[in-house]
């Protein structure tokens, strides 16, 4: 299987074949206030709060594996201040970071016209199980969200 995740300027970086994802991720931020999840990250009142995942598949004849499958977070973030931030994606045991903006061009995620976090991910049309985790520019994280796809 493949998977890799497309810059939304729709050029494909692959990460690796039989899905995966490069190993390691950012450092942590921590802080005194708030409960720790198990990445050691605190989760406090400034965090951002997942509300929902959804995904579509796409016919994509210009990716790798003639498929895309497009994510979207809807969130709630009291601060406002999830541009800059990192929306992160495991499957199994490796982490995939992925910097948000508002502009397409320049990053791997981005917050659409209706509010939700935005990626897509060249990959095989398969049955995945993965995580996803939303970390503002203040350094606040959600908490992980289990998130199953089909095709």
């Amino acid at each position: 299987m493949h998977l890799a995740v497309v810059i939304l300027g729709l050029t494909a970086c692959t990460l690796g074949s039989d899905p995966a994802f490069p190993g390691g991720g950012s450092a942590w931020s921590t802080d005194d206030s708030g409960s720790a999840d198990d990445s050691g990250e605190v989760v406090g009142d400034g965090s951002p709060v997942i509300d929902g995942v959804d995904y579509d598949w796409e016919d994509y004849p210009n990716s790798e594996s003639g498929w895309l499958l497009n994510v979207y977070i809807t969130y709630t973030d009291a601060e406002d201040d999830l541009e800059g931030g990192q929306a992160m994606l495991w499957l199994g045991e490796q982490q995939l970071t992925l910097m948000i903006d508002s502009d397409a061009s320049t990053r791997e995620a981005v917050i659409d016209d209706d509010g939700r976090v935005f990626f897509a991910l060249d990959t095989d049309q398969d049955d995945y199980e993965f995580q996803v985790k939303l970390k503002d520019a203040a350094g606040n994280g959600s908490e992980k969200v289990d998130f199953s796809v089909a095709p």
